[in-house]
């Protein structure tokens, strides 16, 4: 976890050490919010290549029946899968069960889900070897576009899914100085930032890249900027 005050402090430090002028507490909140996002996509970018999550988003692994997200999420008409306000990227699932033992009494039995492509379905389907079936404990989860889909079809069965989760912003909190109108931090209300420690120097450089200072050469900085000349030509093409 990374202090948001600190941030701020040595972001408003650079700016002026390089002229760049007074950084408001809404602005940086805005241009905050906008470098966290930044930051995920980038590193949902190298998720997306390899598999395998990057040491950065470790803490944004969640699972769907937790503290966060209270209580499990029932698989709906369909087969589909409602999914949490937070979701980010799949890491697994595990199709619940579901069956009423006595009056009033239900037990959950979970198994592993494979992940299949919309276009296998057809045949998979049809199949009776491969087929989905809970007597044969046979399950498959796919997504057709951002909406998650449970094979079997069972509704009112659970999808017991982890993943990766958007962070939560961070935001810093203050009180004004009526003396001498004064911005001051204040811990009550501020929302730290969920990043590792390793990452303070990416929002750090991230803040800095909006202001139009460059810190240091990154892999990062490079794809933000590649990023930005995607984004300029996409509309230069749509003019």
């Amino acid at each position: 976890m990374i202090n948001v005050n600190d941030i701020y402090n040595e972001v408003r430090y650079l700016i002026r050490k390089d002229k760049g002028g007074y950084i408001t507490n809404a602005e940086f909140n805005a241009i905050s919010r906008l470098c966290e996002t930044m930051l995920w996509n980038f590193w949902a970018a190298q998720f997306d290549k390899t598999q395998t999550v990057p040491t950065a988003m470790r803490p944004f692994i969640q699972d769907s029946d937790s503290v966060t997200n209270p209580g499990p999420i029932y698989i709906g008409s369909n087969g589909l899968v409602p999914l949490p306000s937070n979701f980010g990227r799949l890491l697994s699932v595990r199709y619940g069960h579901v069956q009423n033992v006595n009056p009033g009494s239900t037990t959950v039995s979970y198994y592993p889900s494979l992940p299949v492509h919309e276009s296998e379905i057809a045949n998979l389907q049809a199949s009776k070897v491969r087929g989905p079936s809970i007597a044969k404990k046979r399950f498959y989860h796919f997504f057709s576009g951002e909406r998650l889909t449970m094979l079997p079809r069972q509704e009112g069965n659970i999808a017991d899914l982890r993943y990766i989760s958007i962070p939560t912003f961070a935001v810093r909190a203050v009180t004004t100085d009526v003396t001498n109108d004064q911005e001051n931090y204040t811990a009550t209300g501020s929302i730290q930032y969920s990043w590792p420690d390793s990452e303070r120097n990416n929002l750090i450089d991230l803040l800095m890249l909006h202001y139009g200072i460059s810190i240091r050469d990154s892999e990062l900085g490079s794809w933000v900027i590649s990023q930005r000349n995607i984004a300029a030509n996409t509309t230069a093409q749509t003019l």
